[in-house]
């Protein structure tokens, strides 16, 4: 499998060096990849699948060797059978789930996507074509499409993994469209239910624009936001405040926790002035 994977990459590699190239002859090289990739990805599953469960079936024998008291190599140190077993149980996780999230191409999704596809995969000791496919699998859309322009081979893996980093891993773009995002909430009915969803957007756009370095405290920024509810809820939320302590800055934490009170108490006046079912 190997030398089919450095076969293609070393035609890859003899195709650029030859520059320009005819477009039957592209066309070409382009089907024999996709067939040829098409053909490796099976393996590599089945390969994946094999190394758990040969892990697992290891991680059983230890264990079941060390219940039973039957001889084992590493009987005569509890310690070291310990660790032994400790290890088996780490290496058999070290094998990647496929992932569980996708990332379309929206900025502010960037960070947690990459975090967990990081975790999961990119950080694993696996074949640079295996973790190339997984990405392609996380990926839809505008992101996906991102990468098209790389052929998928091993030495592309890396290109394709820095491309997406310029692309989506840029703080300014990202503190722009926070900040857009953030101007264009707005509630939409003055019900408790719409209250409550606005203010958890808000409190999501205000706190990746903190894990930025940007300041969400100043007062003109609290008041912008607290004018996105209604007047009665600003009115109960400015009467908390009053009530505490003057040296108490009105920062933007203190405020979603005053309107999170608010909002608290009417839901739980609407749950008991619910008229009974007959």
């Amino acid at each position: 499998m190997e030398k089919a994977e450095e076969g293609l990459s070393d035609l890859v590699s003899a195709l650029d060096n030859q520059g320009d190239i005819k477009d039957d002859g592209m066309a070409e090289f382009e089907s024999y990849a996709a067939k040829t990739e098409e053909a490796l990805a099976p393996a590599f599953d089945h390969i994946i699948l094999l190394q758990a469960r040969r892990q697992a079936l290891t991680s059983q024998r230890v264990s079941g060797n060390d219940r039973s008291g039957q001889p084992s190599p590493v009987q005569g140190s509890e310690a070291l059978s310990t660790t032994v077993i400790s290890q088996t149980q780490t290496k058999a996780t070290e094998l990647p789930p496929l992932p569980v999230s996708t990332f379309a191409g929206n900025i502010w999704e960037w960070d947690n996507f990459w975090e967990i596809f990081s975790n999961n995969t990119h950080s694993k000791d696996l074949p640079e074509m295996v973790e190339y496919n997984y990405l392609l699998d996380a990926l839809e859309g505008e992101a996906r499409e991102s990468i098209m322009k790389y052929r998928v081979t091993k030495n592309n893996y890396p290109k394709a993994v820095a491309s997406l980093h310029k692309k989506y891993n840029n703080k300014e773009a990202l503190v722009n469209h926070l900040v857009d995002r953030l101007e264009c909430c707005a509630l939409r009915t003055p019900s408790i239910k719409h209250q409550r969803s606005l203010l958890e957007q808000l409190q999501a756009i205000t706190t990746q624009l903190q894990d930025k370095g940007e300041d969400v405290n100043s007062s003109w920024l609290v008041k912008k936001v607290l004018a996105k509810f209604p007047d009665s809820t600003k009115r109960k939320v400015i009467i908390k405040k009053q009530g505490l302590s003057m040296e108490m800055p009105f920062i933007m934490s203190l405020l979603f926790q005053l309107i999170d009170e608010t909002l608290s108490s009417e839901e739980m006046f609407q749950v008991f002035a619910e008229k009974p079912h007959q």
